[in-house]
């Protein structure tokens, strides 16, 4: 049996097309995946548990809580432009406060018309994180404050992302300019 060995021009056309993917998939690459991505919905009433695709269990990450809230968010990362670091007094634990823009705004106020005061679920990247409560009113900022459920770490990781995950919501030629 002869071995065939493939021709200059077929190596040529591997090592370009090689070259041509690493670049594609080098360190300037953004993931157009959101990441720490926030949401917050509300809780299902225990009487109001059925089969139904608006509602839904979301368990922490270590699977030791489930609740059931409703599929749909009353807001989510789509809605939140930027966020700060909100650290609790033990130094262990923090809150962020999260920018609404002008749509997540109009939105939010009619959520805390008939709502306000009750908890809601606050959601990570599909995971539980904990519950948080509803204000009266949404502030003249366009901000709300989560109840100080994380560690500092995992806040500031959440941070970081945050108007990275609207860029790719909202703007998604822009984020060649988070590129560094």
């Amino acid at each position: 049996m002869k071995l065939q060995f493939p021709s200059l021009s077929s190596l040529l056309f591997l090592l370009l097309s090689a070259g041509v993917l690493l670049t594609m998939v080098g360190c300037n690459h953004i993931d157009p995946e959101p990441v720490f991505a926030v949401s917050l919905h509300e809780f299902v009433d225990p009487g109001e548990h059925v089969k139904t695709l608006l509602i839904t269990e979301v368990s922490t990450a270590d699977g030791s809580q489930t609740r059931v809230v409703r599929s749909l968010p009353i807001l989510d990362w789509h809605r939140f432009e930027s966020a700060e670091l909100l650290p609790d007094d033990d130094g262990v634990h923090a809150g962020i406060k999260l920018k609404i823009d002008a749509s997540g705004r109009r939105l939010w106020q009619q959520v805390t018309g008939y709502r306000s005061g009750n908890k809601i679920a606050v959601v990570v990247d599909g995971f539980y994180a904990g519950e948080s409560l509803l204000p009266k009113r949404i502030d003249e900022s366009g901000t709300y404050e989560t109840a100080h459920i994380w560690s500092v770490g995992e806040a500031k990781a959440i941070i970081e992302n945050v108007h990275r995950n609207y860029l790719i919501a909202n703007e998604p030629e822009n984020l060649k300019s988070l590129v560094k």
